[in-house]
């Protein structure tokens, strides 16, 4: 008697988790350019290489753009900071909640402040009052950022600088290299800063902090972020030791994608460091020490596949586990 079998009974396993892979991958990230376009193309590259299926980037003026995309399942997967991204998870202004997210991993940290040219007068963020500033009016992330390292710094964001209102995050840079701005928000690996330091001979990130109180009012307000000090000579714009503010990047996706599917993806992150780290310098603290140091570190809960991942290699402890139920309790 002739017995059939379940498809999936005589597929080895790796052939049955990557039929549940989908034909095309969607990455949203920042406009062509950003940091998060150039990393996400990295990481949609390694992807399509290793996995049957095509990845690429869809590109967004911002969080606020694509954060409804990937909620509805019209991207797959997104690169986003914890702040903003938990702003979203939490539903708070300015924007709509979306509980469809979950996380992949969380890697390297994104470093971010305000830059001024090398040989500025400017020194410290109190020197910043009555300066051309860029204060986006669009992305709240880089608002609050500004806004909070500035009230710290005991300048009033509204009143004690001439706001050069700008709606993405390249257009600072490119106005400080213009000559139209004194400070410029943005982040040391950003392309655009890599270019000002060059055109204008050096650009210098202004100490976020100048001591432990400043630190605080920053932890307090802008949740997410926390002070750290960033070694000079180790990303541009700091060439001797500065405290920065910080975050972990995150790479999430929607709650529809098949745990299979996320268990593959992320798999196929962890094992192509040597592929993707040369992309951008997001990309080369990518790590596996930071993937595992950062589970505890997440704002929106693991999708179920990439805990099972995590497990399987040993890292998932009761820690993140304890973390992960958290998220989840008040997702």
């Amino acid at each position: 008697m002739l017995v059939l079998l379940p498809l999936g009974s005589y597929l080895p396993t790796s052939a049955v988790a990557q039929s549940a892979l989908p034909k095309s991958l969607r990455i949203a990230t920042h406009p062509q350019g950003a940091a998060y376009y150039v990393l996400g193309s990295g990481f949609a590259k390694v992807l399509s290489d290793a996995l049957p299926l095509s990845a690429s980037v869809r590109p967004f003026s911002g969080f606020q753009a694509w954060f409804p995309e990937l909620d509805r399942n019209n991207v797959d997967m997104g690169i986003a900071t914890g702040y903003d991204l938990g702003l979203a998870v939490k539903g708070k202004d300015p924007y709509q909640k979306i509980p469809n997210v979950r996380t992949l991993s969380v890697g390297t940290d994104l470093l971010l402040g305000l830059a001024v040219k090398d040989d500025s007068p400017i020194k410290t963020l109190a020197d910043l009052k009555g300066k051309r500033v860029t204060i986006n009016k669009v992305l709240r992330g880089s608002r609050d950022g500004a806004e909070a390292q500035l009230r710290a710094a005991g300048v009033d964001p509204e009143s004690g600088i001439i706001v050069v209102p700008v709606t993405n995050v390249v257009q600072p840079p490119q106005m400080l290299m213009e000559g139209r701005v004194d400070a410029a928000w943005g982040a040391p690996a950003m392309p655009q800063i890599r270019e000002a330091d060059v055109r204008l001979g050096g650009v210098r990130f202004l100490p976020a902090a100048l001591n432990d109180e400043q630190a605080r009012h920053i932890a307090e307000n802008f949740t997410g972020y926390r002070v750290i000090n960033v070694k000079g000579g180790s990303v541009t714009g700091v060439k001797v030791d500065t405290p920065l503010m910080a975050s972990p990047i995150n790479m999430v996706a929607n709650t529809k994608m098949s745990d299979d599917a996320a268990y593959q993806i992320l798999k196929t992150v962890w094992n192509s460091y040597d592929k993707y780290k040369g992309v951008h310098p997001w990309a080369q603290q990518w790590t596996h020490a930071k993937m595992t140091e950062n589970l505890v570190n997440s704002v929106a809960p693991f999708h179920t596949g990439a805990v099972r991942f995590y497990k399987e290699i040993g890292v998932w402890n009761d820690a993140a586990e304890k973390h992960q139920q958290k998220l989840l309790a008040g997702s």
